[in-house]
């Protein structure tokens, strides 16, 4: 379908979706432009930058993690960016959840 997005990318803090915003890249493309402009945002004093990548049946989905911290022994992720193709069904939102679940341990 012409127009519709080729991914979405969703920003991940304390457990809360915050923002959700679609891109016409594909996703191994848009990871790259996330990257960069998460750059600016990251702290390395504080956190590592990790960038990984997770296969979701036939599709790949990266995360990028910009403020994770070391607590007690235990890494804890404060703020992820996803970066998944784009769907207009609700397949990403299981993962959401899961996410958003992940980064509220904090």
């Amino acid at each position: 379908m012409e127009g519709m997005p080729k991914s979405i990318i969703v920003r991940v803090v304390n457990g809360s979706i915050r923002e959700r915003i679609p891109s016409d890249e594909p996703p191994h493309q848009a990871v790259k432009d996330v990257v960069i402009s998460s750059l600016a945002e990251w702290d390395p004093s504080r956190s590592d930058l990790i960038v990984t990548k997770h296969s979701l049946g036939e599709e790949e989905i990266y995360l990028v993690s910009i403020k994770g911290e070391w607590e007690q022994g235990e890494y804890v992720e404060k703020e992820l960016l996803l970066v998944a193709p784009y769907s207009e069904e609700g397949t990403i939102n299981d993962l959401l959840k899961e996410i958003a679940e992940y980064t509220s341990k904090g």
